[in-house]
């Protein structure tokens, strides 16, 4: 399965892994056991099948710290060399502990029940991440960066709040001090703060020097091809027994029948799910690099649309919004006829 098998060895912790794996699927399985519903229906059917959702985040990380682009060949292999140990590892688990505390009740009804017991009917799935991922400091799910100089609006998806947080990628700023100190200059900077990228504005580049191949290690989610995201998420699509957060992205520039491409070859690799997203659809985006969408800019033309817009229209029925708090966050209502 993975072509470079010596490099992935060396560079994933194998052992760790496996074992990390296992106390995960019984830490899930266990959560089962106290969490309560406010539906019965809902306790009783979770209580049947044992459904766990165990995945990871900070792929990109992972692969930049190996110096491995995340749309490169290598890239594609380690991914799928992760979570392959994943996959195997979780259903030993679920094959120990159905041994230990018997299989789900609905086992004898499922897909599995002509093989060995299983404590779980469903194991791996790619949740975002998406907040979560900063506690940890690292990229949400299996996502590559979307930028290497970031701001992040809290605004949009915690308590409503404006909150913006910038900074540079961690790993491209770690390296470029290494290999190249004398590039670390304001001029770099600034153009990395102003595209979010290195592969951007290759004249800029040339003139630095860096090498290409060097660059191509931190592609964002812009300079990734379709194809390229269908492919990666294809690859960890077989290990995994749910659908999978996966972003597609696509330029402004995107057509429709650019998106039907992407759902098709989706489709045809035997993805499950498929988002895509093209680039400037949301007035609000709760990620932006560079100069692209500043925060006041996003408000006023969000205060201009819903103006002008509503104002021309006569099929609109009547609604309400209510906004309040509740647990330390924000709620939002929405009442129509």
């Amino acid at each position: 399965m993975c072509e470079s098998m010596d490099f992935c060895n060396q560079i994933v912790d194998v052992d760790a892994l496996r074992e990390t794996t296992r106390i995960a699927v019984r830490f899930l399985d266990n959560v089962i056991d106290i969490t309560n519903f406010p539906v019965d229906k809902v306790n009783k059917r979770s209580r049947e099948t044992r459904r766990v959702g165990l995945g990871i985040m900070g792929l990109a990380d992972a692969l930049m710290k190996a110096m491995v682009p995340y749309n490169s060949d290598i890239g594609v292999h380690l991914a799928e060399f992760l979570m392959n140990i994943l996959e195997t590892e979780s259903v030993a688990e679920t094959k120990r502990l159905a041994r230990e505390k018997g299989a789900f009740p609905l086992f004898s009804k499922s897909a599995y029940a002509h093989g060995d017991p299983r404590r779980n009917a469903a194991l791996l799935t790619v949740a975002p991440t998406g907040t979560t991922s900063l506690v940890f400091n690292v990229c949400g799910g299996v996502e590559p960066y979307f930028s290497l100089y970031y701001t992040y609006d809290k605004k949009a998806v915690l308590d409503g709040k404006t909150d913006l947080s910038t900074g540079m990628n961690r790993h491209f700023f770690t390296q470029l001090q290494q290999r190249f100190p004398h590039l670390v200059t304001d001029s770099v900077i600034e153009e990395v703060r102003r595209t979010g990228s290195v592969l951007k504005n290759e004249e800029f580049w040339s003139s630095t020097r860096i090498p290409l191949d060097f660059r191509r290690i931190y592609a964002t989610s812009m300079d990734i091809a379709p194809k390229d995201h269908v492919r990666m998420q294809a690859a960890l699509q077989k290990y995994v027994d749910n659908s999978m957060s996966k972003t597609i992205n696509l330029p402004n520039s995107a057509s429709v029948q650019d998106v039907m491409d992407v759902y098709m070859s989706a489709w045809k690799q035997g993805c499950k799910g498929c988002t895509v997203y093209r680039d400037g659809s949301r007035v609000l985006q709760v990620l932006r690099s560079g100069e692209e969408n500043e925060i006041s800019d996003s408000v006023s033309i969000s205060e201009s649309a819903s103006t002008s817009e509503t104002e021309s229209r006569d099929d609109l029925v009547e609604s309400c919004r209510l906004d309040a708090s509740a647990n330390g966050g924000g709620v939002c209502i929405m009442c129509s006829e």
